[in-house]
């Protein structure tokens, strides 16, 4: 019985799988321009307009700069981790700036991310890697 025992705790120490409790930020880390914005109360999608350039800036230090043809907006630090998602229920790769308080979902895929507030009805924004 206890040969059993043995065997069935080994099995599951050895399928257990721990996972990623951060985004690695060198995959944030980078120049993004702004290709389209919207969701949130009218469910709309929003793009800039053609004379319109928003870059966000995310550096190694944890810190950001978003600029809007070229001119500063915002920056200071920014934080990743995991939050509860709204979207999957599951916990999802984070971000969240200095001057929020709540976390966004977000999602890096190949050079595009998205960037979504964790709120109903909260909207997001999506990047393409400069």
């Amino acid at each position: 019985m206890i040969k059993y025992c043995f065997i069935i705790i080994a099995l599951l120490a050895v399928s257990c799988k721990k996972e990623n409790s951060n985004p690695n930020s060198d995959n944030i880390v980078g120049r993004w321009q702004l290709t389209s914005y919207g969701g949130g109360f009218d469910g709309k999608t929003y793009y800039p307009a053609a004379n319109e350039v928003t870059i966000i800036t995310f550096n190694a230090d944890e810190t950001y700069l978003k600029t809007v043809n070229g001119n500063t907006t915002a920056n200071g630090k920014y934080s990743l981790g995991q939050v509860l998602s709204i979207y999957s229920g599951k916990n999802d790769n984070a971000l969240k700036f200095d001057n929020q308080s709540n976390w966004n979902v977000i999602s890096i895929k190949n050079t595009t991310l998205e960037i979504n507030s964790n709120a109903y009805d909260g909207g997001g924004s999506t990047y393409v890697r400069k």
